[in-house]
């Protein structure tokens, strides 16, 4: 079985998450922090859009430090 095989599961399961969380992401308090210290709500939203082509890039890697 391939890592692509292995993996392709795992990655269908997380863009499930992902898009069920994003899809919650009220665009009318795009601009709401959840704390003084926080991204926006939109920042946090682009954040949580953008960790799934991590895999790409960890796959490609020969080593991560």
């Amino acid at each position: 079985m391939s890592l692509v095989q292995l993996l392709l599961p795992q990655f269908i399961h997380e863009f499930g998450l992902t898009r069920k969380t994003l899809v919650r992401v009220p665009f009318d308090k795009i601009a709401f922090q959840p704390h003084p210290k926080s991204m926006t709500m939109l920042a946090l939203a682009g954040h949580i859009a953008h960790v799934p082509s991590w895999a790409n890039f960890a796959l490609r890697t020969p080593s991560l430090d």
